[in-house]
C-alpha cells in the first residue's frame, strides 16, 4: 500500500465520523436548550440546527415547505395591505401611489421574482416562558385600556388621561413593525412601578379567562403610541 493510500484512510475515517453527526434525525448537540409552551405545559427542548447545519432529505422538504408558507402569508398579508391603503387614500395621489403598488404586484411572475432572496424573519427577541408572557399580554392589555380611556376623554373634552400626549388622542401600533412595537411598550410599562396594580388586575383578569370558551376580544382600531408617553 502507498503512502498516498495510508494518509488518506485517517482523512477518510474523519470526513465519515463527521457525515455521521448529521446522519439519522439530523440531531445537533451542544446547541442549547428552548423552552415551549405544548398543551399547557412549559417543554425545555434542545435546538437542533445551527449554522452549517447539513439537512437530511426530510428537513430539506420539511424547511422548504415552511420557506413557501411563510412566504405565502408574507405575500398575502401585503397583498391586503396594499388593498386598504387603497381604501383609505383620501386624496388623488395617494389613491395614485396605491393603486400603482397593487398593478406593480398583479402578475404570479411578479411575486414569483421575490421568492429567490425571500428570508423569513423569525424574530431577534428570546422566547418567554409563559407567566413570562401572560405578563406581557396584561402590560399591552393595561396600555390599549388607558388609550382608550385618554381617546375618550380627548374627544368630550376632558382632562387628558396620558399627559404626555396632551390633547392629542394615541393611536396603538399597527401594520409592519408593530409586534416589535408592542413588545416594546409592554417591557418599559412592566419595568414602571406606578403600573403595577393596574398590570396585576390585567394578569388576574386574563388568569380567570385561561380555559374558558369566550370569545375573542376585538382587534383593536387605534394606530403607533410609544413608551415616550409613559
Amino acid at each position: 500500500m502507498s503512502a498516498t493510500q495510508e494518509t488518506a484512510r485517517p482523512r477518510q475515517r474523519q470526513n465519515e465520523a463527521q457525515s455521521a453527526e448529521h446522519k439519522g434525525n439530523g440531531q445537533a448537540t451542544g446547541l442549547g436548550n428552548v423552552t415551549i409552551e405544548i398543551a399547557g405545559l412549559e417543554v425545555t427542548l434542545p435546538v437542533k440546527f445551527a449554522p452549517g447545519h447539513v439537512l437530511t432529505e426530510n428537513q430539506a422538504k420539511v424547511l422548504d415547505a415552511a420557506y413557501q408558507r411563510q412566504f405565502t402569508n408574507n405575500q398575502n398579508a401585503m397583498a391586503k395591505s396594499r388593498a386598504t391603503a387603497l381604501e383609505n387614500a383620501k386624496t388623488d395621489a395617494e389613491k395614485a401611489t396605491a393603486q400603482a403598488k397593487i398593478d406593480a404586484m398583479t402578475t404570479a411572475g411578479a411575486i414569483a421574482a421575490l421568492y429567490a432572496d425571500y428570508e423569513p424573519s423569525v424574530g431577534g427577541t428570546p422566547r418567554q416562558s409563559t407567566m413570562e408572557k401572560l405578563r406581557s399580554d396584561a402590560a399591552w392589555r393595561f396600555w390599549v385600556g388607558l388609550v382608550t380611556q385618554h381617546n375618550e376623554h380627548v374627544a368630550a373634552g376632558k382632562t387628558p388621561v396620558i399627559i404626555k400626549a396632551g390633547a392629542k388622542p394615541v393611536q396603538l401600533p399597527s401594520g409592519k413593525g408593530a409586534v416589535e412595537k408592542r413588545e416594546a411598550m409592554s417591557a418599559a410599562l412592566l419595568a414602571l412601578p406606578q403600573y403595577a396594580a393596574g398590570i396585576q388586575a390585567q394578569l388576574d383578569a386574563i388568569l380567570a379567562e385561561r380555559g374558558t370558551k369566550a370569545p375573542a376580544p376585538a382587534a383593536d382600531t387605534v394606530v403607533a403610541s410609544g413608551a415616550d408617553l409613559l
